[in-house]
């Protein structure tokens, strides 16, 4: 009898112990992932790259986004960093090589690669150390950005977008002036289509270029925008800032396919620019997305916090 007792108390309370775990149905409390919405689930046609310090979507979480080192000269000690697999985003917190913790000054870190999350691969760079960007800690929030001065910019050597599309680009940015004369790009694609800061007007104003310059809204200095520049392959356009759209003509050059991409960098009809400022978020699609501009800047701005 005793054994009887014995043996049902210990199955009983087992039971009771398993019925408890989070993953049987019905039961307990479950375990869920984090929510987090990238531009990738608001809007994946044509998507072809993504770089940032913001995941490309909810299962691109985790990915290597940039590689972080601890000086631009000599011989210097770098390692791989990810978006966190929870929140999707890459933390501010890093420490590398003899610096200790990313900062500014003696304490600055440096961008070496930035990662593609779409197709995950690490190959954005520049040969030339001195020309990689800045690590900037908490340069929004808590998101850090790809600090951006003078000829400091990436370089995807070699990269090969759609040779017969045209190309829209979206990034969450800021600059530090809009002065005239202080013509800025953001990002391009093979020389031919242009996010950008364009000084052709008193002040400069955010614009997209792909055979003829389409300008838009007025930025702030020192302020977060999430722009879009979208073409629809016939000569029409679009320029968002925050939302705020502006359309006309904009040219038809198509990707050539034989030129890199570039960030913190242009090419456009006014010759090349460099931004100054700091990226948050970048992509490149091979589509009309100017539909879409609306989903994509309230996915862009809920996750920077702009």
């Amino acid at each position: 009898m005793r054994r009887f007792i014995l043996a049902f108390s210990i199955s009983f309370w087992s039971v009771v112990a398993l019925a408890q775990l989070p993953w049987q149905s019905g039961i307990g409390t479950p375990v869920t992932a984090a929510s987090f919405t990238g531009v990738g689930d608001t809007h994946s046609a044509g998507m072809v790259r993504h770089y940032g310090s913001i995941a490309y979507s909810s299962a691109t979480r985790g990915q290597n986004m940039y590689n972080i080192c601890d000086a631009n000269t000599g011989t210097p000690t770098c390692k791989n960093i990810a978006t966190d697999a929870s929140t999707g985003l890459v933390s501010s917190t890093q420490s590398v090589g003899s610096i200790g913790t990313c900062g500014s000054g003696a304490n600055q870190c440096y961008i070496k690669i930035a990662c593609d999350d779409v197709n995950s691969v690490c190959t954005l760079t520049n040969g030339t150390s001195a020309a990689w960007p800045r690590f900037i800690p908490n340069a929004i929030g808590s998101i850090p950005g790809i600090g951006c001065v003078a000829a400091s910019f990436l370089v995807l050597s070699g990269d090969n977008l759609n040779a017969s599309a045209p190309v829209s680009i979206g990034a969450t940015v800021s600059t530090t002036t809009v002065t005239s004369g202080t013509l800025q790009g953001i990002a391009d694609a093979n020389g031919l289509g242009a996010l950008l800061y364009f000084s052709g007007d008193n002040p400069t104003k955010s614009s997209f270029y792909e055979g003829a310059e389409l300008k838009g809204s007025l930025p702030s200095v020192n302020t977060f925008y999430s722009n879009i520049g979208t073409s629809d392959g016939a000569g029409n356009g679009t320029i968002a800032q925050n939302g705020t759209t502006t359309t006309g003509a904009i040219g038809t050059n198509t990707t050539s396919g034989s030129s890199p991409i570039h960030i913190c960098k242009g090419n456009s009809g006014d010759g090349v620019s460099s931004l100054d400022g700091t990226v948050i978020e970048v992509f490149w699609n091979t589509t009309d997305i100017s539909s879409n501009i609306a989903a994509l800047t309230t996915t862009m701005r809920a996750n920077a916090g702009n």
